[in-house]
């Protein structure tokens, strides 16, 4: 069994069809007791050999959803505990002269779920392909984003201890992957959905960055709460548990389950609030000093290569589990509209020409009202986000690639479509998972297209240009081209079209 020297220990890892993996390596202690909600703290060096065989728990988290999500995020070895703090590690061989690229991944979840060991994020392939892969958990939900910096004054804790997680975990990487056989000084930072949003914060930090590359699907920088919000979601929080802002250091002394379910109830009817996503970074002046998007614009990013992009009907999967949906008539969608665009007060007239909009561009389709609502939501949440990141980006003076992922899912392609997350498989190479064949079969189409963007991912880590072997050329994003990568069975560029419903979507100020 492989043996690597870190600068805490030794780690022993296994030999698996020609890949060495080390699982469940610690890089910070575990955050409890005195240390819940704390600055995550550097582990404590260790005698002897380390067993690195196992995942580790993931973060503290509610049960996951049936259907499509729960198919993903179910799946979650090693259990659950608050100490959590552990990374994983793949690579070609644990050569310290390789210097290989090297992939940090964030997972996903709402910041509420998952865990660096999900059975999707298996970087066998990639390692396979010449690069190492780094997956890790993350404090998640109020343990991980609740913030009382202002509430709790001077002597509280700091906010964004998931991000500063995550900041740990590229330090780590950053001092130590070079003894796996990755070259420090070129990480890709990798993320998608709220791990791509994660990453969208860290493009807006500046300062010492530990990555050089980044890659954001389906997420970008719009989920970032100011002050206000945090201090609301925070105060709700609170009030669910009973306890006053000054004394919040009870919050210490209860058991993860307490703090759960309080997480849970303190906003179960106003998440539309918060696009669904409550617990999610803010604002604090500290480590996040302003809305991301407003840094990259101003070229805190300048330095890092950025691919972005989203799927074509993202929103299909999170109503996937609601069938009766997809018979939806044209009243419905348009009170649906209505809501979205002023969250109960919208303008009817601008939801009637979003709604025009959208449907001029669907083939025919007898279900076209669920369609529209699909491409709808999909823009709100995903599309409009990631353009805005790439045009802040290139117009900040960073070399931005753009892509949207159009394959369906091969078992489900009216249901789940190219759906929030249906990449992951091919990128990844996991689609042949038992779990996950039922959605993706193993058609030749899959294993072309999967191998192809195999192939694009690694050589972006590698050179900071995504192609693949006699793929057509992939320009970066242009403020005039607005060039985009087609992915799917024949992909091809395309020039990027303008949102539909920006002008809708901004005067409401919902997204």
């Amino acid at each position: 069994m492989p043996v690597v020297e870190t600068r805490h220990g030794r780690v022993r890892g296994q030999t698996e069809q020609g890949v060495e993996v080390y699982r469940g390596i610690p890089y910070a202690r575990p955050p409890v007791g005195e240390l819940r909600f704390e600055a995550p703290v550097p582990p404590v060096p260790w005698a002897g050999v380390r067993d690195a065989l196992r995942f580790s728990p993931a973060a503290p988290q509610m049960g996951t959803e049936a259907g499509p999500i729960g198919t993903v995020f179910r799946v979650i070895r090693g259990g659950i505990s608050e100490d959590c703090l552990y990374l994983n590690v793949w690579t070609p061989r644990a050569d310290a002269s390789a210097r290989l690229p090297v992939v940090v991944y964030v997972h996903g979840g709402a910041y509420v779920l998952g865990a660096g060991s999900t059975f999707l994020y298996n970087g066998s392939r990639f390692a396979r392909s010449g690069v190492v892969v780094v997956t890790l958990n993350y404090r998640l939900g109020a343990l991980g984003f609740l913030d009382l910096s202002r509430l709790a004054g001077d002597g509280g804790p700091p906010a964004n201890v998931g991000i500063l997680d995550q900041v740990a975990a590229l330090e780590w990487v950053h001092e130590n992957i070079d003894r796996f056989g990755g070259d420090p000084g070129n990480i890709t930072l990798y993320g998608e959905s709220a791990g791509a949003m994660s990453v969208g914060a860290h493009l807006g930090l500046g300062g010492r960055r530990r990555f050089r590359r980044a890659i954001l699907a389906s997420g970008a920088t719009a989920n970032v709460s100011t002050p206000e919000e945090g201090d609301y979601v925070s105060r709700r929080f609170l009030d669910a548990l009973s306890i006053a802002p000054d004394d919040w250091r009870q919050i210490l002394e209860l058991p993860m389950e307490s703090v759960l379910h309080a997480q849970r109830r303190a906003l179960h009817g106003d998440l539309a609030r918060f696009g669904n996503l409550p617990w999610q970074p803010t604002v604090d002046g500290v480590l996040i000093e302003r809305q991301p998007l407003e840094a990259i614009r101003s070229g805190s990013a300048a330095d890092v290569e950025v691919l972005v992009g989203t799927n074509r009907e993202e929103w299909k999967l999170f109503v996937a589990g609601t069938p009766q949906l997809r018979f939806m008539r044209p009243e419905g969608l348009r009170r649906r509209v209505v809501e979205a665009l002023g969250q109960g007060g919208g303008d009817p007239e601008a939801a009637d020409e979003l709604i025009a909009r959208h449907r001029r561009r669907l083939r025919h389709s007898r279900r076209w009202p669920f369609e529209v609502w699909v491409r709808i939501r999909t823009e709100q949440f995903f599309r409009l986000p990631a353009i805005e990141l790439a045009e802040a980006h290139a117009g900040g003076r960073g070399r931005t690639y753009c892509y949207r992922f159009d394959a369906p899912a091969p078992r489900f392609p009216r249901v789940l479509g190219s759906c929030h997350g249906i990449e992951l498989g091919v990128v990844f190479g996991t689609f042949r998972h038992p779990y996950l064949r039922p959605i993706y079969g193993d058609r030749p189409a899959t294993r072309r297209l999967s191998d192809e963007l195999g192939q694009a991912w690694a050589s972006f880590a590698r050179s900071g240009r995504p192609s693949w072997q006699a793929g057509p050329d992939w320009q970066p994003f242009g403020l005039d081209g607005r060039e985009t990568m087609l992915l799917r069975s024949g992909s091809r560029p395309a020039p990027g079209a303008e949102p539909v419903g920006r002008s809708a979507w901004r005067s409401s100020n919902t997204c």
